[in-house]
């Protein structure tokens, strides 16, 4: 009985838990210095979502799968402004869509 609970318990945690920590967090954002360069951000980040800019403005955002998402601002290229926002999502629903994703991926 033990060796059938084993492999489901394992499962079970890949499907509810994620793999990483991810990289869109209040921790990263305090990381993130005024006058960074674009490619020290994403070196940080990975790919950023949505981009756009204004003259020598640049408005980039980055988000992960639980809907946490970070706003970087550039001034002629160099960080000018950060913020970061945390998902509102309660935890049932984020375990949820992880699950709803994970299992996409499995069976799809």
């Amino acid at each position: 009985m033990l060796a059938l609970a084993i492999p489901v318990i394992i499962g079970a945690g890949y499907v509810i838990f994620p793999l990483k920590e991810s990289r869109i967090s209040q921790a990263n954002c305090d990381t993130i210095q005024e006058g960074w360069s674009e490619e020290q951000v994403n070196d940080l980040l990975g790919l950023f979502v949505v981009s756009t800019g204004v003259d020598n403005r640049r408005y980039i955002c980055w988000s992960d799968d639980d809907d946490n998402w970070l706003y970087v601002s550039f001034t002629n290229g160099r960080v000018s402004d950060k913020h970061f926002r945390a998902s509102d999502a309660s935890f049932l629903e984020r375990m949820k869509a992880r699950i709803q994703r994970r299992l996409q991926v499995v069976w799809p």
